[in-house]
């Protein structure tokens, strides 16, 4: 693998101030240290195994997934687990170009409400490309809990599951060449992608649920005679023919 290495990950910058996102997507900032899984073969929609689920981030010299949960086990399966790491849940994009945020709707109506004329818009722009930065980061950790007292009157909850440490990276990084070694060179060459071709990934489609009809076999007289009859045996209404042998 070269120094340097261009990806297609879904997500990122439109380059007028709006950023795109999806769930199943990681997303990036200078600085971080990751282990990824790419998927040979010609670039897909996103170029990781499992998009999301082929990154691993690398923290304080431990392994997380790409939401910044401990990978607590990598045997025959993968076992995440413990407190998460939601910090490392951050996004770094460009500054946007500033003739292209003041096309946006809520930018126009800033302008009007404090009327800016064009003289003053040119004093907005310079200041702009002065004081805003290169690059700034998004951090995308979840909310707070709360610090609102219980009021339910019920015990503190206990832990359900306890959890190793994160694996460390010297552990990863053994597990990783056990496999290499069991599973030998890959198949497919990984195809570097092309930053200056646009690509679009698929919406998702809404599909109509269905409902599931389960057809079982129609009986037969006989088995239907039958079922009368044990039913009646059941209730009494019909001696048992077993025969006693002595």
């Amino acid at each position: 693998m070269p120094e340097k290495f261009t990806l297609r990950i879904p997500g990122g910058a439109d380059g007028k101030g709006g950023v795109y996102t999806e769930t199943t997507a990681p997303t990036f900032a200078r600085g971080e240290t990751d282990v990824l899984f790419i998927e040979g073969g010609e670039p897909g929609d996103c170029q990781l195994v499992d998009c999301v689920g082929g990154r691993f981030r690398v923290s304080e010299d431990h392994i997380y997934n790409g939401y910044g949960v401990p990978l607590v086990e990598a045997e025959k399966t993968l076992s995440f687990g413990g407190k998460p790491h939601f910090d490392l849940n951050t996004m770094e994009v460009p500054r946007p170009d500033f003739d292209k945020v003041i096309t946006q709707a809520e930018t126009i109506a800033w302008l009007k409400e404090n009327q800016i004329d064009e003289s003053r818009l040119d004093e907005l722009r310079k200041k702009y490309e002065v004081e805003a930065p290169a690059f700034y980061r998004i951090n995308l950790q979840a909310e707070g809990i709360s610090d609102r007292d219980d009021d339910s009157g019920e015990e503190e909850a206990g832990v359900i599951d306890k959890y190793r440490d994160p694996l460390s990276t010297t552990e990863f990084f053994t597990l990783l060449e056990h496999f290499n070694a069991e599973l030998g060179p890959p198949d497919l060459k990984v195809v570097e992608a092309d930053p200056g071709q646009a690509f679009f990934v698929k919406p998702p489609v809404a599909e109509p649920m269905q409902e599931a009809r389960t057809v079982l076999p129609k009986a037969s007289e006989e088995e239907l005679r039958e079922r009368e009859r044990l039913d009646r045996l059941s209730q009494g209404d019909e001696p048992d023919s077993t025969v006693q042998l002595r």
